[in-house]
Parts: structure tokens; C-alpha cells; sequence
């Protein structure tokens, strides 16, 4: 085709890149190919293959030079979409969907012609044709392409059957992706384990940079075995899936599951190529990082099940709303649409074919309706739907609980802050990242429960987990049990993140990973001389109040992903002005105890001697700035 759009053969060769020298035998290698690929589509033998492709080569010498050559430009995607459509319609389709009748008439017209004298090593008896064993050799392997293709000639034929075999029609529409979803058991028992092993309990920065096969080196036995099993399927459903999730929509959750929003997948990462050198991180679903791929390939496939079984719902009369329910924690490989061409439907479409043999030739049946019905009772009925926006994603230890679940706490109990002669006693328990990873998990608990329930606001916090949850605490020191309040919850907790984003800060790690990076410019040489000079003329209080307000401020503001407002150009002394003004605690609580919270050290006096210049997209820096100063 381009030697005829008169390209020189130079400029074809250097369309691929093996050598000029090699480009017959790459060129005759796809070609071949390409053969093999359209005789598996259209279930011919090789001679027919090459009698339907001559017929369409003079389909397009005559029709084409008639209907396709005037006035068009194809500059448009329009124009060419349309002058595909035109081409398939009137040059292909009646040459594939009319094949049988073609192939007929032109043999019949070969057998007219001169034929040579062939010399037979045995005379078949044609009376007896179909008892001769050799015969069978030449029939039609089974396939599901075949039965597709004679499926879809049967409906050609019978437009007038349109209520027919309603079901198989939906899954043969929907058949690639619905195979896929045989891997979702394999995908949710890695899942699970993963999460089991990893959940609240590493870091991202771990996850992202230890290698899935360098974990597997790790494991022992069957707990090995089993993983990679697992593993393999993941990586083979990504293969498979990968061309289809471009842009698919992906239903997540926000703020504890009160906010239900859509986001895309990217279709750059669709070209990604996974393998077990991948981080461990892809194989745990997340909402961001390479947590997406493994949310987005189960989200899909889940997807792929509710949206067939909607369909089947839709054909049989049921209620799709009131269908059955499973979440995707709780599905095992029952409640999965678990089909494999290989194992299970090659067998079930060999039972439902039946095959006859006459002096006339072999011929084919198929039983359809049977096929639907074994198709239906095998493995659709009886499959529940799954909730989609149930799927489970990782937190890591740097992720805790989210910032915008606070507001939901403030309204269910009133918060207040710790006073800062109790803020240094507290520090005093906790020397280590560990405990206070260990006492954040102990909090992150509390504060779903107060979610859901509307407890005393001065109720002791500890015996809140001991007494009213029965769980074990010892996570706790001794005056934190003493002095810590169900009010001072937020307070709490807040405090915890700052003694380790403080300690993150001596070592030059990242101490606010959970917020975008466009909040982590660098201060300019001058701007950064201003906040040190303004920081060393603080008092020791003064400057432990300020470390305390900015990183509340950028906490609880920045960080909220429901604040509407952009905070990038906006001054992080106006940010300070207005959060000393309005901070994230209950007023009316603050006024009643103002006595034993005590008169914040570093107040709106000392915030307008702030620099002025530094911007809020700077806050990181400057809070680390501080803090080092």
C-alpha cells in the first residue's frame, strides 16, 4: 500500500528499525503474521484466507477508484473517522459477512476450469465419506473466536430474532474485560495480606523503594509461594487491562468516607511496563503514587462484574438496586465472575456443538440457548455486586488520620488546646518516633469512635479507651493519662506531629509528606535572613509558640483539602493573622477555660514583626527554618 502511494522504497525502509539490509525478510515476517491473525479472525483455512483477500483487493480496485477519490482532503479526524466508517461498510463488510457465499461461487468456478491430473495413493469411497478417519484432520479446531463469528452470522441472519440469546450477545460485547476479572480473587488476597502486613505500619518512602521480588527474598515457604503466585496474576491483569483503563473514571473516597468524588487514572501510566522489580508500593491500592495502579486495576475489574450483573439484572427482570452486596475485604472467589476461555468455556462450547459429516461435506452446529443457559448457571447466578467505593487503600505511617476528619470532630465533641506548660510535660514522654507512632495509632482510634458518638467533652481520654472501648493502652506515659481530656484530643495529636516532624527536620527528612509538594519552595538567601533575625529575637516561649501556630496553621488550613481558598500567593503573615484571630478550636470552650489555657506567648503583637515577603507557598521551609533556627 505505500509502494502504491509511490514512496520510495528508502523512505519505507527507514520506517522500521532493522537494518536496509535485513527489511525483506522483517517485512515478510509481519506480513505473515498479520496473515495468521485475520485467518484466526475469520476462522478460514490458509487458501480461503488467500481467496477472500484477493476478492477484497478487487473490491477496492473498483469500488474505491469509483467512491473514495473525489474531493477528499482527510485533514479533519472527522473527516477520517467517517472515510473509515465508509470503507468498512461498503468494501469489507460485504466481503466478510458474506465469506461462505463467496468462497462457494469462486470454487465453483475454479472446478470449471482446467484441473490437473492428481494422483491418489487411496480411493475414498464418497458413499462412506464421513467413517473415514483421516477426515477429521481437517476439521475446525474449536475455538471461541469460531463460535463468536458463527454467534454474530447468526444474528446477520435472523435480524427478526432480536429477543433471543439477549445474555450471550452482553458477553460477547463485554468479553474482554470481563475475562479479566478472573484475576480479582488473586488481586484481593494480595491486597489483603499486603495490607495486613504493611498498614499503618511503614512508611511510603519504604514501600516505594523496596522492590517486590526483593520482599519475596524476605519470606519463607508457602507465605512466599503464595504472594508471588498472587503477584504474577496482578502483573498478568495489568498486561491484559492496561489499554482499557485510559481515563477510567475512579469512584474514592475523602474525609472518612462523607465525601464520595471521581478522579481519572492518568493515561501516561497506562504505558508503564510492571514486573517484579517493581516497587512494593504499586501492589497496595492508594489514592495517589504508585498505590494507583493497583486501585485502578481493581476498581476496574469490580467495575467489569457490577455493570454485567446491572445488565443481566436489566435482561431477567431483577431489581439491580436490591441485588445482593459483598464489599471487596469480604469477597472471596464465589462471589467473583471467575471465567477462563481456556479451562472453562472451550469445554462448554465443545459441549454444545454438534458436528455432522455427509458426502456433501462437515458441518457445524451450535447450541447457543444451551450454551446461555450453562453460562448463566455456572457462573453468573447467584454472583452479588460489589461496592466499589469500599475498596480498602494503605495508610502509612507518615499518613495519619486526615486532616479534614477534624472538622467532623469539633462538631461531635468541642476541642481546645493543651496550655503550654502542659504541652512541655507531655513532650517529656515521648523521645522517640516509635512511641509516637504508637500513640498516634491508639488516637487515630479514638477519634473514629468520637466520629459516632457524642461522649462528655471533659471525659478522661485514657479511660475513654480503657473503660468505654475495653482496649489496652499502653502507649500512654503517666501524665498524659492524667492530663489529656477527650477536648484535648486534636490538641493532642497535633502536638505528637510536630515532636516528630521536628525530629524529621534535624536529620533534613521531609516533615510534612502528606502535603503537596507546591507548598515546599525554598526561601530566597534574603527572606530567610528576616525570619531568622525575627525568630532570634523571640524568647525561648515565644519561639515554641510560633513553632506550635504555623504548623497548626499549616496543618489544619493548608492541609484541609476542603479549604476552598489557594493559599500559594497568599502571605503566610496574613495566614498567621488570621489563624491567631480564628483558630481551629471551640470559642465558646476557650472562653470558659482561658484560665487554664493561659494567654497564647506569640500573639498578633509579635506576628506583625513577622517578614512580610514570605508567601504561603513557602511554609515548609519556613517552619523548618524556624524550628533549626
Amino acid at each position: 500500500m505505500l509502494f502504491g502511494c509511490k514512496v520510495s522504497e528508502e523512505t519505507v525502509k527507514n520506517l522500521c528499525k532493522e537494518s536496509p539490509e535485513q527489511f525483506k525478510s522483517f517485512l515478510m515476517h509481519r506480513i505473515k503474521e498479520d496473515l495468521k491473525r485475520i485467518q484466526s479472525v475469520l476462522d478460514v483455512n490458509y487458501d480461503d484466507l488467500l481467496i477472500l483477500l484477493h476478492r477484497l483487493n478487487l473490491s477496492m480496485l473498483t469500488t474505491f477508484n469509483q467512491s473514495y477519490t473525489k474531493n477528499l482532503t482527510l485533514k479533519s479526524k472527522q473527516e477520517r473517522n467517517q472515510w473509515e466508517e465508509d470503507f468498512q461498510n461498503d468494501i469489507i463488510n460485504p466481503v466478510i459477512m458474506n465469506k461462505r457465499i463467496i468462497l462457494k461461487q469462486i470454487k465453483a468456478e475454479i472446478e470449471k476450469g482446467p484441473k490437473e491430473e492428481v494422483l491418489k495413493d487411496q480411493e475414498i469411497n464418497l458413499a462412506n465419506l464421513h467413517k473415514t478417519s483421516r477426515l477429521w484432520k481437517y476439521r475446525k479446531a474449536v475455538s471461541l473466536q469460531t463460535f463468536h463469528l458463527c454467534f454474530q452470522e447468526k444474528v446477520q441472519q435472523e435480524k427478526d430474532a432480536e429477543g433471543q440469546c439477549q445474555l450471550l450477545r452482553i458477553y460477547f460485547k463485554q468479553m474482554s474485560s470481563l475475562h479479566a476479572v478472573r484475576f480479582l480473587p488473586h488481586i484481593l488476597n494480595l491486597q489483603k495480606h499486603l495490607l495486613k502486613r504493611f498498614h499503618r505500619k511503614e512508611r511510603r518512602e519504604y514501600l516505594d523503594n523496596t522492590k517486590l521480588s526483593t520482599f519475596l527474598q524476605s519470606l519463607e515457604g508457602f507465605e512466599r509461594d503464595q504472594i508471588q503466585a498472587d503477584a504474577r496474576k496482578f502483573l498478568a491483569a495489568w498486561r491484559e487491562i492496561r489499554g482499557q483503563v485510559s481515563d477510567h473514571p475512579i469512584t474514592v473516597k475523602k474525609n472518612g468516607g462523607n465525601l464520595i468524588t471521581t478522579m481519572s487514572f492518568p493515561r501516561e501510566k497506562c504505558h508503564s511496563t510492571l514486573d517484579e522489580d517493581s516497587p512494593l508500593s504499586v501492589f497496595i491500592p492508594s489514592y495517589a503514587g504508585a498505590g494507583m495502579y493497583s486501585f485502578v486495576i481493581t476498581h476496574f475489574l469490580i467495575t467489569q462484574q457490577n455493570d454485567f450483573l446491572q445488565t443481566y439484572c436489566n435482561i431477567y427482570g431483577h431489581d439491580y438496586p436490591e441485588w445482593p452486596t459483598t464489599f471487596p475485604g469480604k469477597a472471596n472467589p464465589t462471589d467473583i465472575i471467575v471465567i477462563d476461555e481456556r479451562k472453562d468455556i472451550l469445554p462448554l462450547i465443545i459441549a454444545h456443538t454438534s458436528y455432522t459429516v455427509t458426502e456433501h461435506g462437515k458441518t457445524a452446529e451450535y447450541d447457543y440457548e444451551g450454551f446461555e443457559r450453562q453460562l448463566k448457571k455456572q457462573f453468573i447466578d447467584a454472583k452479588p455486586k460489589i461496592n466499589v467505593k469500599q475498596i480498602e487503600i494503605i495508610k502509612y505511617s507518615d499518613e495519619r488520620t486526615e486532616i479534614s476528619m477534624f472538622t467532623l470532630l469539633r462538631e461531635r465533641v468541642p476541642q481546645i488546646p493543651l496550655s503550654a506548660s502542659q504541652s512541655s510535660i507531655l513532650a517529656d514522654e515521648y523521645k522517640t518516633i516509635p512511641d509516637i507512632y504508637r500513640c498516634m495509632d491508639d488516637l487515630d482510634i479514638s477519634i473514629k469512635f468520637l466520629h459516632a458518638a457524642r461522649p462528655d467533652c471533659s471525659g478522661n481520654l485514657y479511660r475513654f479507651l480503657t473503660d468505654t472501648l475495653r482496649f489496652e493502652n499502653q502507649s500512654f506515659g503517666e501524665q498524659t493519662r492524667q492530663i489529656c481530656c477527650l477536648k484535648h484530643i486534636q490538641c493532642f495529636w497535633l502536638l505528637l506531629m510536630m515532636w516528630k516532624a521536628k525530629k524529621q527536620a534535624t536529620v533534613r527528612q521531609d516533615p510534612f509528606e502528606m502535603l503537596d509538594d507546591t507548598y515546599k519552595i525554598k526561601l530566597p538567601e534574603q527572606e530567610e535572613k528576616e525570619l531568622t533575625n525575627h525568630v532570634r529575637s523571640l524568647t525561648r516561649d515565644k519561639k515554641a509558640a510560633l513553632e506550635n501556630l504555623l504548623f497548626e496553621a499549616i496543618m489544619l488550613v493548608i492541609g484541609d483539602q476542603d479549604e476552598d481558598q489557594d493559599f500559594h500567593e497568599l502571605g503566610l503573615r496574613d495566614l498567621l493573622f488570621g489563624y491567631i484571630d480564628a483558630p481551629r478550636y471551640s470559642n465558646s470552650l476557650m472562653e470558659k477555660e482561658e484560665a487554664v489555657i493561659g494567654i497564647p506567648a506569640y500573639g498578633l503583637e509579635e506576628c506583625g514583626h513577622f517578614p512580610q515577603r514570605i508567601m504561603g507557598n513557602q511554609c515548609v521551609h519556613a517552619w523548618t527554618t524556624i524550628v533549626l533556627c
